[in-house]
């Protein structure tokens, strides 16, 4: 299985490089990687790649951040990264999503079966690439389910840029939940500055007591690594 996921793609095989650059080079081929194996793997990944595109400079960190926050809500396996999460997803297609109540119930199944660790040790960095993107979007959708909350990636990406790290995001999303809001989008917004309703206030005070940054320097943070401002 592992190299025929990617066959046909010929600037992965050759590739050497980071994972992130290989990421940002072959873009929304790791989509068409994915579609190779199963069309329901690649709709989950689809939205992460997109948003991975614009963002060149902190792919690597965006999908590290979506894999700590999984870790720290129990999600995946100790010592596990999401690279290895997204290869066995690859590996296992006949381990189909759409027969999983729970990404949970999913992510455990694919942790029981035999894994070929000698090939996915070989993996080039294309293939890594098409793997960690795999493994971070079913933990972002895992995510999403344990909080029970709406949470689109570019809330991750937005995190990422104003560099809150796994705990903060968790008990950011964890009492917005417990302030009624159920959608996590609702943080990308407030970060961007484009919240004028009375949740903004409630939001940028959450955002105090659980990262010790204010509103107003964590969007300064973003900004720094926006992409019109590179």
């Amino acid at each position: 299985m592992f190299g025929l996921i990617i066959a046909g793609i010929s600037t992965i095989a050759s590739y050497i490089g980071s994972v992130g650059t290989a990421i940002a080079s072959i873009g929304p081929s790791i989509t068409a990687a994915i579609a190779q194996v199963s069309a329901t793997l690649a709709e989950i990944a689809a939205p992460l790649v997109e948003a991975l595109k614009t963002f060149a400079p902190v792919i690597e960190k965006v999908l590290d951040l979506i894999h700590l926050i999984a870790r720290v809500l129990g999600i995946g396996k100790p010592g596990v990264e999401s690279q290895e999460l997204g290869a066995r997803a690859l590996e296992h297609p006949k381990i189909k999503l759409e027969n999983y109540e729970t990404y949970a119930e999913y992510i455990d199944d694919l942790f029981n079966v035999d894994f070929d660790l000698e090939s996915y040790a070989k993996a080039s960095d294309g293939e890594k690439a098409v793997y960690k993107t795999m493994g971070a979007a079913i933990e972002s959708k895992a995510i999403a389910e344990k909080l029970e909350m709406n949470v689109p990636v570019m809330t991750f990406v937005d995190a990422t840029l104003c560099g809150l790290v796994a705990t903060d995001v968790v008990a950011i999303f964890t009492a917005m939940k417990k302030s009624g809001m159920t959608d996590a989008s609702l943080l990308s917004a407030c970060l961007a500055g484009n919240l004028t309703d009375g949740n903004k206030e409630t939001i940028g005070g959450i955002i105090e007591n659980c990262s010790g940054k204010g509103l107003e320097d964590l969007q300064a943070e973003c900004q720094k690594v926006l992409p019109d401002n590179e």
